[in-house]
């Protein structure tokens, strides 16, 4: 598809219709915590969990197939073209994938763009942290206008100025009104207008996104903020501590495993950390933060790098991977975690974890991923000397090889 198409389908506009959902509000105060830095355990029906793509889904084994991931696109829609252009994305032959947090902090008719693209294509992705404050928005905004005197209160609440707002909210007079705003949500601010202007074609396909993407035969995950192999808890032993079952063939311990780190450790069933993870504190506590604690990346690497195959010993529910000798192994095989959300810390590749958010949305650049079935790179499109487009080759998996793709994103406008 070339670049122009590109742009025409993004730029396309989707028929808007109404969609009236009732959630609790105790439900979905439990699954909305705005910025809060610690993890629960709580679940909420309104999240998909989980979607595993098979090796059919990817179909690696086609002609020229590829499978391409996008990092953050933040509603960046001309560079979103750029980036497919750049690549020689073809809807028809290629699968495409995205990190997470398509739409935010680029405006609301970008996201509205982005979500027309995303969603006319239902191209596989997870959520994002910023999807789903607009997920949560418009769960709010649906149970308002479903309430008697709702749909004017709301009228009357958007003409108020943020000054307004503010005092309101600080007043008291929320918890004391009918409808509560949610304590830490940002009224009539961006993540509110576009959950109220989207679609209903939009919703469906946001509350579809799962929040981990689970691909066995790539023995990769991919999540928003990232993944744990541990509980850093340390109330539990890792599953890459223990050999899964004993009689069984390579490939099926290996995704018993992989399955295991995604349902037994706690934080990874947890939506908060699984979008907005950053860091880990001494104490184990997950972190939002960039700038404290320990990365959580560099804990997974850790322990990836540990495991020798299924003939090692087990090691009765290690928790601590300082706790080894230098040349102690773990009874495991490695996988690779594909996320985006840090874009403080830039394109971040390491052996076993690939961090695809390289700050478009902030003036720097636009990341995608291409896999291919072979370990060999081909194919690869001639770019002009001063062109702005960059590459890098680098390790996937155990054996394998991949392609990342960036290009220069304009620079934000200055904020008023």
């Amino acid at each position: 598809m070339s670049s122009p198409d590109v742009v025409r389908r993004i730029s396309s506009v989707a028929i808007v219709a109404t969609f009236l959902v009732l959630i609790t509000f105790l439900g979905l105060l439990a699954s909305l915590r705005a910025d809060s830095s610690h993890s629960s355990s709580a679940s909420d029906d309104s999240y998909v969990h989980l979607m595993t793509l098979s090796e059919d889904d990817l179909a690696l084994n086609k002609p020229n197939r590829r499978v391409i991931i996008l990092g953050d696109v933040h509603g960046m829609v001309d560079s979103l073209a750029e980036i497919l252009d750049a690549t020689g994305y073809n809807e028809k032959n290629d699968y495409l994938i995205h990190v997470g947090d398509i739409v935010a902090k680029s405006g609301v008719p970008a996201a509205l763009q982005s979500l027309d693209y995303f969603s006319s294509l239902n191209i596989t992705g997870v959520r994002g942290n910023h999807d789903d404050k607009v997920i949560q928005w418009r769960y709010w905004i649906d149970e308002v206008l479903a309430s008697k005197g709702g749909k004017k209160w709301l009228r009357q609440m958007e003409k108020s100025t943020p000054k307004q707002i503010k005092k309101y909210m600080k007043s008291g007079a929320n918890l004391k009104a009918k409808w509560v705003i949610p304590e830490g949500w940002k009224f009539a601010e961006e993540h509110y207008w576009i959950a109220k202007e989207m679609s209903q074609a939009h919703f469906d396909y946001f509350s579809r996104l799962p929040l981990a993407l689970h691909i066995p035969s790539l023995h990769t995950f991919i999540a928003h903020a990232g993944l744990l192999p541990t509980d850093t808890s340390r109330s539990h032993g890792s599953p890459l501590s223990r050999r899964p079952s004993k009689k069984r063939s390579e490939e099926k311990l290996r995704l018993e495993q992989e399955q295991a780190l995604l349902h037994k450790i706690s934080q990874n069933r947890d939506p908060w950390t699984v979008m907005n993870m950053r860091s880990i504190l001494e104490g184990g506590d997950v972190t939002r933060k960039g700038d404290v604690g320990q990365p959580w990346s560099e804990i997974w690497n850790e322990w990836m790098d540990k495991c020798g195959g299924f003939d090692v010993s087990d090691l009765n529910d290690l928790t601590d991977i300082s706790e080894l000798g230098k040349e102690t192994k773990l009874p495991c095989r490695p996988s690779t975690v594909i996320y985006g959300h840090a874009a403080s810390r830039g394109l971040d590749v390491k052996r076993w974890t690939m961090g695809l958010d390289s700050g478009c949305v902030y003036g720097r650049r636009l990341t995608a991923m291409i896999i291919t079935s072979d370990s060999k790179i081909h194919n690869r499109r001639p770019f002009a000397e001063d062109s702005e487009v960059e590459e890098l080759s680098i390790s996937h998996g155990e054996t394998g090889r991949a392609r990342l793709v960036s290009i220069s994103c304009p620079e934000p406008p200055p904020e008023s």
